[in-house]
């Protein structure tokens, strides 16, 4: 599906009540405008606070790692609320039938594009990500970067796979969700999922099994180096 970067609309997701939460957020709709993505807009993000558990009411997946959260309350609703985040946003995305951006308050953007082609899901953060996130770890330093530039598939060696014992093992997954575009035909494939299978933590309940993965080379975004650590529990 074409992206035009002037007909994007889409979010930034802030915590209410937590100051940092909403000053990275502001600056990072600061970037999005400097680039010309001007109808992104802040959004308050969904809290174990003000989650309904019934506006998605699924079973947890067995085994899953949203499941290995149950004896942990608050991280387990933290997680929740960010699942359910994500699931709001796949409903936004089918009534208005047309592709939207989401971004995590820490997202920043630094480059733009006039137009792209995006199937189902395009992770914005692809390269950047190995600054910032777990893939700056050891057991990762070897993995060779072999992209070319625009949009490409997420490789089958990525170094981030499901780990856990269900329908989902060995999928390729995205370093986090920091900034991604969301077709109607990758929303649709998530909630079946979700319908499907059950819930789970949406960065892994994203992952290639589920949807196309793709990412644009070079990245447009990168992070924020403070990390709030929000999604452990606030």
């Amino acid at each position: 599906m074409l992206v035009q970067r002037q007909n994007l609309e889409g979010r930034i997701l802030y915590i209410e009540g937590h100051k940092e939460s909403l000053n990275q957020a502001r600056g990072a709709l600061q970037s999005f405008k400097k680039h010309g993505f001007n109808k992104i807009k802040l959004r308050q993000g969904i809290t174990p606070s003000t989650l309904d558990r019934l506006s998605f009411d699924f079973p947890v997946l067995k085994n899953s790692r949203l499941d290995s959260f149950r004896k942990n309350t608050k991280k387990f609703l933290t997680k929740l609320s960010c699942l359910h985040n994500t699931l709001l946003f796949c409903t936004e995305v089918l009534e208005k039938n047309k592709p939207m951006l989401s971004a995590e308050h820490d997202c920043i953007c630094e480059k733009s594009f006039e137009q792209i082609e995006v199937t189902d899901f395009c992770f914005l953060n692809y390269d950047t990500a190995f600054d910032y996130t777990c893939l700056n770890k050891k057991k990762f330093k070897k993995y060779k970067n072999c992209s070319r530039a625009g949009i490409n598939l997420f490789p089958k060696d990525y170094p981030l796979t499901y780990k856990y014992k269900t329908i989902y093992e060995g999928a390729v997954l995205t370093p986090g969700l920091a900034g991604y575009i969301l077709t109607p035909t990758g929303a649709r494939k998530i909630l079946n999922a979700v319908s499907k299978n059950g819930l789970e933590q949406c960065d892994l309940l994203i992952n290639s099994d589920v949807l196309k993965l793709e990412y644009i080379y070079p990245s447009i975004c990168t992070y924020n180096p403070n990390n709030l650590k929000t999604s452990h529990g606030f």
